[in-house]
């Protein structure tokens, strides 16, 4: 009711600055390292906005939005095709195999696929995206692991890898600092270059209230540089 009430004041009072409640979820990669310079823009030009922000796993975008338990997602990976969802691709980025500067890999000019087999590896726990392919490569290609670690966070995925634990595949915006100050490496592995693919998501039956759209109109004037 007090959601409708904001709704019905917004209809009215389109003159007035942007304000009321904006409910985000995003990704851990996305809320770590793309989301906050973004939101850091939004409030400055809209500062009398309330931004709840949830952090979730992919896969449970489609059923917060269904629920209205947000007003927007923001995505690594959505397969789906569903046509009660807008998607607005925002960017796509690699992947990268990372390690330890000491790992015996870290002389190789290049690495195959089938080099990785009995090596251990800390992934991120998801039943899509890019871990999932990455398993789905080392099924296809018969390659076995030794052991395949899933956690749900990437921080704690770089921190493990860091002590020697194992390899990681992490998008590369999650480990240019990492890598950039030594403190990983990136392998040369040769893959088929798994991607992601980052984007925003609402459901086609939300209604676009001021803060929905402030935000929606700053992704796209980001998306067209």
């Amino acid at each position: 009711m007090i959601q409708d009430a904001e709704e019905i004041h917004e209809l009215f009072n389109k003159g007035e600055k942007v304000q009321g409640s904006l409910r985000i979820g995003a990704s851990e990669t996305l809320c770590a390292f793309w989301l906050p310079p973004l939101l850091k823009e939004y409030s400055k030009i809209y500062p009398k906005v309330r931004i709840t922000l949830k952090m979730a796993d992919c896969l449970d975008f489609h059923e917060l939005l269904e629920k209205n338990i947000i007003d927007v997602a923001f995505n690594l990976h959505d397969e789906s095709k569903r046509k009660d969802l807008f998607q607005i691709d925002i960017f796509d980025d690699s992947t990268i195999f990372v390690a330890t500067p000491d790992h015996p890999f870290s002389d190789l000019e290049e690495i195959t696929i089938s080099q990785l087999e009995h090596q251990s590896f800390i992934l991120i726990e998801s039943e899509s995206g890019y871990s999932m392919e990455l398993k789905k490569t080392f099924q296809k290609q018969n390659v076995k692991v030794d052991s395949i670690m899933e956690l749900g966070s990437i921080e704690a995925i770089k921190q493990c890898v860091k002590e020697g634990l194992g390899i990681s595949l992490l998008p590369r915006i999650a480990v240019d600092k990492e890598i950039k100050n030594g403190e990983l490496i990136a392998l040369p592995v040769e893959t088929n270059n798994i991607l992601i693919h980052a984007k925003m998501i609402y459901h086609v039956n939300k209604w676009m209230s001021a803060p929905l759209k402030a935000l929606k109109d700053i992704v796209l004037l980001k998306t067209e540089k």
